[in-house]
């Protein structure tokens, strides 16, 4: 009789532990992802038009070349590979989302950025609602903020590694950025999550990255499940396998 109670329990202990990995992958899953889930570095239109049966948001990074066009570039061997442009002509009837990671907005091409951005939406007719624009350097981000353009600032931190100093310094600072309305949202790794939500910072959407090191496809892990469940968290950004 005990070793049956005992089995029982061992049972029900197994389902509830197993039960975050399960919720988050019938979330995550299936024919179509929730729509506050992105595609991570989609550097190739193949790879674009593919994954838009699955997913409804893609994220790109793009450079400003100094011939004055703005390109998709490859996150891992900064290849050139495509005119920014390609992808706003592939939004034209539809209702895809761009997270566009800006690598080398500053001072001197913000003006060009903006403008060349605005071109696009007028001229594919993708309203500015539909991108996020994101890059480190929130000060140039703000102009675009000013624009009406949807902005994050990417907290390129590793909080763990913070001294309490260090902690209260970068946390003012955040709050200062954010409480002037220079940013819309904040992006950052998974990792650094409750060092964000700790700061306590109000009227400021919330974007997270999945580390590649841990998320070789999606994430079916316990941290996922609980941020999801997050109001903040507008945008998870994720990899996922392509083969072209």
């Amino acid at each position: 009789m005990k070793s049956k109670i005992y089995s029982g329990l061992f049972i029900l202990a197994l389902i509830l532990g197993l039960y975050p990995f399960v919720k988050t992958g019938y979330e995550l899953r299936g024919n179509s992802y929730k729509s506050d889930n992105w595609l991570h570095s989609v550097s190739i239109l193949e790879k674009f038009k593919i994954y838009q049966q699955q997913y409804e948001n893609f994220e790109v990074s793009v450079v400003c070349k100094n011939s004055g066009s703005l390109e998709a570039i490859s996150s891992d061997n900064d290849k050139t590979n495509i005119k920014l442009e390609g992808f706003f002509s592939e939004m034209r009837n539809n209702n895809v989302h761009l997270w566009i990671d800006l690598k080398n907005i500053n001072e001197e091409n913000k003006v060009f950025i903006c403008e060349k951005l605005d071109s696009l939406c007028a001229i594919y007719e993708v309203e500015k609602q539909r991108l996020v624009i994101e890059t480190r350097d929130w000060q140039s981000l703000s102009y675009l903020t000013s624009h009406n353009f949807y902005t994050s600032f990417f907290l390129d931190i590793n909080a763990k590694d913070f001294n309490e100093e260090e902690a209260m310094l970068y946390g003012k600072m955040l709050r200062e950025i954010t409480d002037k309305g220079y940013v819309k949202a904040l992006s950052f790794y998974s990792e650094n999550y409750s060092f964000v939500r700790n700061l306590d910072i109000q009227n400021i959407d919330l974007m997270r990255w999945e580390d590649k090191k841990q998320n070789k496809k999606l994430p079916v892990y316990y941290r996922s499940c609980r941020l999801d469940d997050d109001e903040n968290v507008k945008v998870i950004l994720m990899n996922d396998k392509c083969e072209i």
